[in-house]
């Protein structure tokens, strides 16, 4: 799979969230990965811009 979107985010502590939207094989949506910058556990997920 291939990036096709990133965006950065807030966890609901504050942190800072990497957001990143994968493109599946057949070009469609596969999945998003969420990163926390500070490599803590994600506390829920976070809300993105529309």
């Amino acid at each position: 799979m291939k990036p096709i979107s990133s965006e950065r985010a807030t966890d609901g502590d504050g942190a800072s969230v990497d957001v990143t939207l994968y493109e599946a094989e057949t070009g469609d949506f596969g999945e998003l990965e969420f990163n926390r910058l500070d490599t803590r556990p994600l506390i829920e997920l976070p809300k993105l811009s529309a």
